[in-house]
């Protein structure tokens, strides 16, 4: 295994980012009631007339990965547009503007007719507006004075930032919402340089420290929006797998980050109806491939024992930024070190095992782990704290020994698959 000193003596450098979020208002083109035209309509089209053979899934595209729109049952009564390869692209009310798409084998055609020509009925449209969020130039605060203090962990729980922005100007500090986007990078010029942490502002707050320093504190979070309220409502075909149920777990909150190759490959015997938390099901999934699932930099991650790169760690010693002798604890080590964007969750570290403080046993203990000999552990948490105009600049870990922590709920470290 190689290892990576990712630290390099130079000066520190950070910046921090607040992007605005604002209100895009488009045009949406949906159908209405039909009417008969008072002037002659367009050339008439061919419509295909069908009934579903047996069980028919209609789908958000031409595929059977597209977003499910339920099922029509053997015998009813469907409209088909056009055909693209294997699929129809038909009409259901329960389609996004009244489209879906269905499977041409399980489709017996019946007829055709035609619409429009004079005599033929037209459909009216009305148009309606929808408002979308969309992100705004990124305003960079990074001039001034900043204390900051993250934390991050494997475990399905949102992760928090304090961040502290000395003596912007008063329309600076006015324009700054909760809701807006946060990015935080910290490091060394010249050397390792990298995001820290990116959330959304759950509350700015004003304060004054003296009289003459205005701050403005940010209390951000990273997957708090998705672990507590995003909302799946969705049905699964028969023959989905737990990979299907991620995806329509998804939402424009979150990105797709690490998943794991251990999902059970299992298809299901029958339909699944998704409807409650998204994270609900997600934790389901994890728990499944004896995993963790875990939110950081707005990314939704589900990682298995073995879901860490054996080729490359991070190592730390006193020359590379390490910061005193870490210790041992029951399940691997903790310490400090110099703020090192390299090293996120789920990672490794190097430490030899010559530089950690055994772990005492207790009064009545008569049994004791020695220190891991290969000295390759895996990030578990982390906390970040910096102060551009002073002395704190270090990251507090926490890790594992090898690869992983404890599933949620495992008591029994002897069966843990993460040891």
């Amino acid at each position: 295994m190689s290892t990576n000193t990712g630290y390099s003596q130079y000066l520190r450098k950070y910046r921090v980012m607040v992007t605005a979020k604002i209100k895009k208002t488009t045009n949406k083109v949906v159908r209405s009631s039909q009417t008969t035209p008072a002037v002659p309509a367009t050339p008439s089209t061919t419509i295909y007339t069908a009934k579903a053979k047996k069980k028919l899934a209609m789908r958000a595209g031409p595929g059977s990965k597209y977003k499910s729109y339920g099922s029509l049952k053997k015998g009813t009564a469907i409209e088909l547009l056009t055909k693209s390869g294997k699929w129809y692209k038909a009409r259901n009310s329960k389609g996004k503007d009244g489209i879906v798409y269905v499977y041409s084998k399980y489709v017996k055609v019946t007829g055709t007719k035609k619409i429009g020509g004079t005599a033929a009925k037209a459909a009216t449209e009305s148009v309606v507006t929808e408002t979308v969020d969309t992100w705004g130039n990124a305003l960079d605060v990074s001039d001034l004075r900043c204390v900051f203090l993250c934390e991050k962990s494997l475990n399905d729980t949102p992760n928090y930032s304090q961040i502290t922005i000395y003596n912007l100007n008063q329309q600076t500090i006015s324009s700054i919402k909760a809701g807006d986007k946060v990015v935080l990078e910290a490091g060394y010029e010249g050397g390792n340089y990298g995001m820290i942490f990116t959330g959304d502002i759950v509350q700015p707050m004003v304060h004054r420290e003296s009289s003459t320093d205005i701050a403005l504190t940010l209390i951000v979070q990273d997957g708090d929006v998705y672990l507590n309220s995003a909302f799946t409502a969705q049905t699964l075909s028969k023959a989905s797998t737990q990979g299907d149920v991620i995806t329509a777990c998804m939402t424009e909150d979150v990105a797709r980050g690490a998943i794991t190759g251990d999902l059970p490959k299992t298809k299901m015997v029958r339909g699944k109806v998704l409807f409650g938390k998204s994270a609900k099901y997600l934790k389901k999934v994890a728990a499944n491939s004896n995993g963790q699932f875990y939110i950081e930099d707005g990314k939704v991650n589900i990682v298995a024992a073995k879901d860490y790169s054996s080729s490359q760690a991070v190592e730390l010693n006193p020359m590379t930024g390490l910061i005193g002798m870490p210790e041992q604890t029951d399940d691997g080590v903790k310490g400090q070190c110099l703020i090192n964007p390299s090293i996120k969750l789920n990672t490794l570290i190097y430490i030899n095992s010559k530089l950690v403080t055994q772990k005492q046993v207790a009064e009545g203990e008569t049994k004791y782990t020695a220190v891991n000999a290969d000295g390759v552990y895996r990030i578990i948490k982390l906390t970040v704290e910096g102060d551009t105009h002073g002395d704190t600049w270090y990251m507090t870990f926490e890790a594992i020994t090898q690869s992983g922590t404890k599933p949620t709920g495992m008591s029994s470290g002897e069966s843990n698959p993460w040891r």
